[in-house]
């Protein structure tokens, strides 16, 4: 639902992954949606975000965020945007992404 737009969302968690399905209706376009990952002591999990409903977010269905980073997202009729945040790019985390990624692939199998 649209009940979570125009919000920031703090994320965090220590025990498991973890999916937030992004709003798909009753969204306008230009609909702002925050994301903010908690610290490296509040999130120790990797938190996904999904576009579901065949939306998508920059291109892709769903975004993978870690610890410190920060999304902001708008809806532009159709998918979601990325317009500003702050992302990761520790080597260490790019490599247990793509580790994530294989291991979904092979699930999917």
């Amino acid at each position: 639902t649209s009940a979570g737009i125009w919000k920031l969302h703090i994320c965090t968690g220590t025990s498991a992954d973890y999916a937030v399905n992004l709003p798909d209706s009753g969204m306008t376009v230009g609909d702002l949606i925050a994301f903010q990952m908690g610290t490296t002591s509040t999130l120790t999990k990797l938190v996904t975000l999904d576009a579901t409903s065949g939306n998508m977010i920059d291109g892709v269905q769903t975004r993978v965020m870690w610890s410190d980073e920060v999304a902001v997202l708008r809806w532009d009729g159709t998918n979601w945007c990325k317009i500003g945040g702050k992302s990761t790019t520790d080597k260490k985390k790019a490599a247990s992404r793509a580790n994530l990624l294989k291991a979904r692939a092979a699930l999917k199998k």
